[in-house]
C-alpha cells in the first residue's frame, strides 16, 4: 500500500513538472488534444493554467469545451471573460447563448 501511494505521490509531481516546463503553446496543444479525447478533466486543468496567464484562446476553448461536457453555467462563464477582455469570437458565442436563452433553446 505505501509503495501504491509513493508512485502515485512521484507521478504527481513529475506531471507537475511536465506541465510547469511547458510553454504556452505547448500547454494549449495538449489541451486541446485532451479535449478532443474527452479527456476533460486533464484538459481543464491546462486551459485554466493559461488562463492564469490572460489567454484569451484558452478561455474560449474551455468555454466550449464546457459546452460538450454540458456545463453550460462554466461555459457562459468564459465566454464572457474572454469577450470582456476583447475577443470578438467569444463575445458573438455568448451572445448566442443569450439568444438561446431568450428562446428557452
Amino acid at each position: 500500500m505505501k509503495n501504491k501511494i509513493f508512485l502515485i505521490f512521484i507521478g504527481l509531481i513529475l506531471s507537475f513538472n511536465i506541465f510547469a516546463n511547458m510553454t504556452s503553446k505547448e500547454k494549449l496543444e495538449l489541451a486541446v488534444k485532451y479535449s478532443k479525447e474527452k479527456k476533460f478533466s486533464e484538459a481543464e486543468k491546462l486551459y485554466l493554467d493559461l488562463i492564469k496567464e490572460k489567454n484569451l484562446v484558452a478561455m474560449r476553448y474551455l468555454a466550449y469545451m464546457y459546452s460538450q461536457w454540458g456545463k453550460v453555467l462554466e461555459e457562459e462563464k468564459y465566454y464572457k471573460m474572454a469577450a470582456d477582455r476583447g475577443s470578438k469570437e467569444a463575445a458573438v458565442e455568448y451572445d448566442f447563448m443569450g439568444i438561446l436563452e431568450e428562446h428557452n433553446q
